[in-house]
C-alpha cells in the first residue's frame, strides 16, 4: 500500500439499485489509512447512488471479499477513520437504511436526527430517496 505517486485505488461499496464495489481515486496518508479523493461515483445532489465512503472521508483499508464470486481485494474499504465532509451523517443514513444495517428505533437512530429531518423535508419537496428510506421515515412517524 501506499504507491509512489501517494494515489491509489480503494474499493468502495456502492448502491445503485443493485450493489456493486467500485474502485475510487484516494490519497495515501499513512499506514492503512487514504482519504477519498475521487467525485465521479458522487453526486451530493443523487440519492440514486449512495456510497458506503464519500470524497472526503478518511478510511482504513484491508482485504474484504466482495461480490457474489468470492473476490478477494486488497484496498477495500473497511471503516470510516474521519470525515471532513459536512454532510457525512446525512450520507451515512441513506447508505445504511438501503443497506439495511440501521432499524427504525434501533440503538444509532438517535446519531441521525438531522438526516431525519432533512430526509423528511426532501420527502415533502418530491426529491427521490429509496423505498427503504421511506419506510424508514414512515416507521418513524412524526
Amino acid at each position: 500500500m501506499g504507491g509512489s505517486s501517494g494515489f491509489e485505488k480503494v474499493y468502495v461499496h456502492l448502491i445503485d439499485g443493485s450493489s456493486a464495489w467500485v474502485p475510487l481515486k484516494a490519497r495515501w496518508i499513512r499506514d492503512d489509512l487514504y482519504a477519498i479523493t475521487d467525485e465521479k461515483d458522487f453526486s451530493p445532489d443523487d440519492q440514486t447512488v449512495l456510497l458506503e465512503f464519500i470524497p472526503g472521508d478518511v478510511v482504513r483499508v484491508g482485504e474484504r471479499i466482495i461480490g457474489r464470486s468470492g473476490e478477494k481485494v486488497e484496498n477495500a474499504a473497511l471503516e470510516l477513520a474521519s470525515s471532513a465532509n459536512p454532510n457525512r451523517l446525512y450520507y451515512d443514513f441513506l447508505y445504511k437504511v438501503v443497506a439495511e444495517k440501521i432499524k427504525p428505533g434501533g440503538e444509532n437512530a438517535g446519531l441521525y436526527t438531522a438526516a431525519i429531518r432533512q430526509v423528511r423535508q426532501d420527502i415533502q419537496l418530491g426529491k427521490f430517496h429509496y423505498p427503504a428510506v421511506i419506510a424508514f421515515i414512515e416507521a418513524l412517524g412524526k
